[in-house]
């Protein structure tokens, strides 16, 4: 899967609570790598590159209340959504003998995650911020220009190291390269 040119919506973030609202963003590349014929031992690869994002505090933003209201109806209705799914779940688990052992599916999910590699190039975050004082409006920005995450062994070599099924033990080599704020 390969997408790229995506632009960030300003509301990605607002779900999390979070202090601050992306302004602006833009990610150049996004590919994900699915060996679908070799999910338990070859790795799942994501790879991002060229992400440029623009934020400030969430108080910056100017309040409508139609959208406001609009947002709160469409997440009572996912509440109630959910709820009822929650019921419907319950129902069926209860007229279902109890499994003990995980399932096929749970065993690959959990094999995909301890073979996950991850690469991230090229990020640009920059904060604006003249809410917070008025007569002294800031900005500072982070940058990155590589993050790689990667399965290891337990001396930290990243020779293409696969995970063994039934370990319960990971390692994972995390590389950061050229941070600055």
């Amino acid at each position: 899967v390969k997408l790229g040119g995506l632009r960030l919506k300003q509301n990605a973030l607002d779900k999390l609570d979070l202090p601050f609202r992306i302004f602006a963003g833009y990610l150049d590349n996004f590919s994900m790598k699915v060996p679908w014929s070799n999910l338990y031992t070859d790795p799942v690869i994501a790879d991002i590159s060229g992400v440029y994002i623009v934020a400030g505090p969430a108080s910056a933003v100017r309040y409508d209340a139609e959208t406001d209201l609009r947002e709160q109806r469409e997440t009572k209705e996912k509440q109630l959504k959910w709820v009822d799914e929650t019921k419907k779940k319950s129902e069926v688990k209860e007229n279902t003998p109890v499994e003990e052992a995980p399932g096929y599916v749970e065993k690959l999910v959990t094999q995909i995650v301890k073979n996950l590699k991850v690469k991230v190039k090229n990020i640009h975050i920059q904060y604006e911020d003249s809410v917070s004082n008025p007569s002294s409006p800031f900005s500072f920005g982070v940058s990155l220009d590589s993050l790689t995450m990667e399965n290891t062994g337990s001396a930290y070599d990243s020779e293409g190291t696969s995970v063994d099924p039934d370990t319960s033990l990971i390692y994972k080599l995390l590389q950061l390269n050229c941070l600055s704020v």
